[in-house]
């Protein structure tokens, strides 16, 4: 019926209303209401509001890095994860570019990187060095590496070798080593015919510098130009081997 004689019926009949209690515009639940318009027309509250208590959280607001869902459409902090790796930078994510990188990623499989992979503020933690040496042409050698903590334990064992009879050999320490704080490492490579890398013995013991050298050991890079040679005590038969001090310690001196 044309209840206010206007010529109209039934218009400005509203058939429901979202109560909105915290005066965002959205309400949370739908109650049944009518009543004619009037000069306040059109101002009912829009529905699904999540948080009626909470003007911030509503349908029409931002997604914020906060795990809460601001915008009402059942995701938490979407937008936040570009990488994909399922971690946002509000769940801890470091670098959200790089799907590698993430809380709970892998140092140790990523390799020596340079780069934060499991966002605990340190990198490339898993490892204590590496040494890499690369030869002009291809032969079968073995790579020898000693990291040492004191001068006393230079010659005493050789903690990892490589042999390969291509141009490359590669040795990686990991952290468990146990070493405590390292003063610096030795190496040697032999080949079949005991052609060493350091050649010669005792005073006369001079580094073979045609291999190319990368070294990596507390966080810094070496290559064959940072090695000196060592030889042991015990007379020229005794052999060399090239060392890398990094830490100037006396002990660590040999």
């Amino acid at each position: 019926q044309d209840n206010d004689c206007d010529g109209v019926a039934d218009d400005g009949i509203v058939a429901a209303y979202y109560p909105d209690e915290d005066g965002d515009g959205f309400g949370d639940d739908l109650v049944a209401l009518q009543y004619i318009c009037g000069p306040t027309a059109g101002w009912a509250p829009q529905g699904g509001d999540c948080d009626d208590d909470d003007p911030l959280i509503n349908p029409g607001a931002t997604e914020q890095c906060n795990a809460i869902d601001d915008d009402c459409d059942g995701n938490v902090d979407e937008g936040f994860d570009a990488d994909g790796d399922g971690y946002s930078a509000c769940e801890g994510d470091c670098d959200v570019s790089d799907a590698t990188v993430h809380p709970g990623a892998s140092e140790a499989s990523e390799g020596i990187d340079g780069i934060d992979n499991d966002c605990d503020g340190q990198i490339d933690e898993a490892f204590e060095a590496y040494v890499g040496v690369t030869y002009p042409t291809a032969a079968t050698r073995s790579l020898n590496v000693q990291l040492y903590s004191d001068a006393s334990q230079l010659g005493q064992r050789w903690d990892a070798t490589d042999s390969s009879a291509g141009t490359e050999l590669e040795v990686t320490l990991m952290s468990s080593s146990g070493l405590g704080s390292l003063c610096g490492l030795r190496v040697n490579v032999t080949e079949s015919v005991s052609d060493w890398y350091c050649e010669g013995n005792g005073a006369t013991a001079s580094l073979n510098l045609v291999p190319l050298v990368d070294i990596w050991i507390d966080g810094q890079w070496y290559d064959e130009d940072d090695l000196e040679t060592w030889s042991a005590l015990g007379g020229p038969s005794a052999g060399c081997s090239a060392i890398l001090v990094t830490n100037p310690a006396a002990w660590c001196q040999p």
